[in-house]
């Protein structure tokens, strides 16, 4: 009985790490680029990011051009922004959260677009 509660468990935890999000190994961020509309050419500025490896492997359909699209409301892309300019600044690496299995992990829905970055921290 305790071994089935263990396994049981176990199979619980391994579950429920696969439809988390991750955080990326520390990368470096190469460049910062506003654009001044969105991929539609519609609605508000977006903002990329652009690292020295790729933080994960994207399924999206731009993710082979480097860039990673800044998201979530305008108060998280603000301190995203915060961290990456400090970041690059002074030379420092980030680690970047994203969601793999959100809706969001693309910024045109599904696999299209790039993929999105929903947190960084300085390391």
């Amino acid at each position: 009985m305790k071994r089935l509660i263990l396994a049981l468990a176990l199979g619980a935890t391994v579950l429920s790490r696969t439809a988390m999000a991750n955080w990326s190994v520390p990368v470096t961020i190469v460049d910062i680029e506003v654009s001044d509309t969105s991929t539609s050419g519609k609605g508000p500025a977006r903002v990329y990011l652009h690292f020295s490896g790729a933080p994960f492997l994207a399924p999206c359909t731009n993710s082979s051009s480097g860039q990673w699209a800044v998201g979530g409301v305008a108060e998280n892309i603000k301190n995203i922004m915060t961290i990456a300019t400090a970041a690059k600044l002074a030379g420092r690496q980030v680690r970047v959260f994203w969601n793999e299995l959100g809706s969001n992990r693309c910024s045109d829905g599904g696999t299209n677009g790039y993929p999105v970055v929903t947190g960084l921290t300085l390391q």
